[in-house]
């Protein structure tokens, strides 16, 4: 309990502020893509429109959770840049994928993962303020996503041009996105969405033998193609535990059965001696890269939670573990409110600076760990 209270106030009292100030453009209304190990905004960067879309939720959530002063007023006023910049300025009538620092678009590529963050957002924001035009603009979206990226046999096409591979990672986030939307708005598509993309994930995504999740399949969602030279993350099957408990509340069913496969992978085969989750994992289970990043660690004790309460255990010990590694390998050795991303099995740090990306996972670690405190 002790390192989780203490990364909750990591995150309130350290990191919220330095992405609020440093992390952010006050000028321009838009976040940094990247700080140095300095606290400075990396400067030359392209803005990409999934960092815009993570950074405006976690100011909503903050704002929500009343974890710092003025952040709904940040997260309005990125988001008015995030709609100005990027909507309908991608191909095929999409968001675009980035923009330079002044708001002119540079790189118009139709990207999936990054519009189920633009939906995520968008829910996000309606959770906040309750205005409308944030609903209407995600059906706006939704129907687009539909229109453009949606797969014949089912799920979607993670960018386009299409390259011939299907990837999990954007179906993943899409039915986060989904169960928001579903959840905050309460529109029947939203719902009808999510419950199509949980079956796919059941039927295709998840091994029912061995409960590995790939990353990669061909066209017919099959990862042991051999041109598909799929793997495995364990922060993944973590995400996919969480997200499928959510889905019970949201759409009804068990995923049981899912979840225990799921994280049956990870815990035989996730962790190196040290108690670090690995990077990434062959469909066989043995290492394929055993450096370690932060987010899977923020996935894995969000995720842990949610199985001691499933399993009616009020303990923490599991995510207290990963946040005890979370904070030995990735926090600690940063500077204050800032984060290492990436360590080898040394624990020599392999990142040139801070992403702005990873404080959407610390956030989800920073709300469910908040939760448990306060039911224990």
């Amino acid at each position: 309990m002790q390192d989780l209270k203490r990364f909750s106030g990591w995150f309130r009292g350290e990191a919220l502020p330095l992405w609020a100030d440093a992390g952010f453009h006050d000028d321009l209304n838009i976040f940094a893509e990247r700080l140095g190990f300095d606290c400075k905004p990396v400067e030359g960067l392209p803005h990409r429109l999934m960092v815009q879309a993570r950074q405006v939720s976690v100011f909503c959530d903050t704002e929500r959770n009343g974890w710092m002063d003025g952040a709904g007023d940040i997260a309005l006023r990125a988001a008015g840049t995030m709609v100005s910049t990027y909507k309908r300025q991608g191909s095929e009538g999409c968001w675009a994928f980035a923009s330079d620092p002044r708001g002119k678009v540079t790189d118009i590529r139709a990207d999936l993962y990054t519009h189920a963050f633009v939906l995520y957002a968008l829910s996000r924001l309606f959770r906040m303020d309750g205005h409308a035009r944030w609903r209407d603009m995600a059906l706006e979206t939704l129907d687009m996503v539909d229109r453009v990226f949606t797969h014949p046999q089912g799920g979607y096409l993670p960018a386009l041009p299409a390259d011939g591979w299907l990837l999990q990672n954007p179906v993943m986030h899409m039915l986060e996105a989904m169960l928001d939307l579903a959840e905050s708005c309460g529109d029947d598509v939203f719902a009808k969405h999510a419950a199509t993309l949980r079956q796919l994930a059941l039927s295709r995504l998840i091994d029912p033998q061995t409960g590995a999740l790939a990353e990669r399949f061909d066209s017919a969602w099959n990862p042991r193609a051999t041109c598909a030279d799929s793997w495995v993350e364990p922060g993944h099957l973590y995400e996919w535990i969480w997200l499928l408990d959510w889905s019970e509340k949201v759409l009804g069913g068990g995923m049981s059965g899912a979840i225990a496969g799921l994280h049956r992978v990870a815990l035989n085969h996730g962790y190196d001696r040290r108690g670090f989750l690995v990077d990434e994992l062959e469909l066989s289970g043995r290492v394929r890269k055993p450096d370690r990043r932060l987010w899977p660690h923020t996935e894995g004790a969000r995720a842990e939670l949610v199985l001691a309460r499933r399993a009616g255990k009020p303990g923490d010990a599991h995510a207290g573990a990963l946040v005890a590694r979370l904070l030995e390998g990735f926090l600690d050795p940063a500077p204050p409110g800032g984060w290492i991303d990436r360590i080898d099995t040394s624990g020599k740090s392999l990142s040139p600076d801070i992403p702005a990306s990873s404080l959407y996972h610390l956030a989800g670690a920073a709300a469910a760990i908040d939760t448990h405190i306060a039911m224990v």
